[in-house]
């Protein structure tokens, strides 16, 4: 016992500590060396995948398409044609050139509509008037016998005419469509078409005497 701890020799204590500690530690090491090799090693730790900090793009929302109706779309009902404007009407009233007295004087007046829409043209007494004067003098008129126009409503489409034949017997008017003998004398004469009070045409006629 004394040896160990106080070791014998011509060398220094330290010498003899180190050999002993040398020879404890290789066995320790041999052993520690085994125990590690022996051991059941752990898989790789698993890294983890850090969240991506930008987010991804969002597809464009997609508006829904409208499913067909079933039912069938009724069309506007067109507006209603309106009375024609007198501004709107272009006219042109023909005839004879010369007429000779109690003969017959067969009028054609022409109307058409210059408006976009369709317009009524109402070819009654009241509202279309055909006159012949000589001067001053009032001869003969439609106002005194309806039944010489036509006596209805016609409908008048932009830039189609139509036609009015109105017969003037060549002598003076009465009311209740009748007329008088007096004799008419040669000269001229105007014939004038009225719409609405509004002069649409006229024609200048010579009459001669019976």
């Amino acid at each position: 016992m004394g040896t160990v701890l106080h070791p014998a020799g011509g060398r220094p204590a330290a010498v003899y500590w180190i050999r002993r500690a040398l020879v404890l530690a290789v066995p320790l090491a041999i052993i520690v060396g085994l125990v590690w090799w022996f051991l059941p090693k752990g898989g790789a730790p698993i890294a983890a995948t850090p969240a991506s900090t930008s987010a991804s793009p969002s597809a464009p929302a997609v508006a829904p398409t409208p499913a067909p109706s079933d039912t069938p779309t009724t069309p506007a009902t067109p507006a209603a044609p309106t009375a024609c404007a007198a501004e709107s009407l272009s006219a042109s009233l023909a005839g004879y050139g010369t007429v000779e007295g109690g003969g017959a004087q067969p009028f054609t007046l022409t109307v058409t509509s210059q408006a976009d829409a369709d317009c009524l043209f109402d070819a009654k007494a009241g509202t279309v008037e055909l006159a012949v004067s000589s001067g001053s003098d009032r001869i003969w008129t439609t106002d005194h016998c309806a039944k010489l126009l036509p006596g209805k409503t016609l409908t008048l489409t932009k830039g189609k005419p139509v036609e009015l034949s109105i017969t003037w017997p060549v002598k003076r008017s009465a009311k209740d469509c009748k007329t008088t003998k007096d004799a008419l004398g040669a000269g001229t004469y105007v014939a004038k078409a009225t719409y609405r009070d509004v002069t649409l045409a006229r024609k200048v006629m010579s009459v001669k005497a019976k």
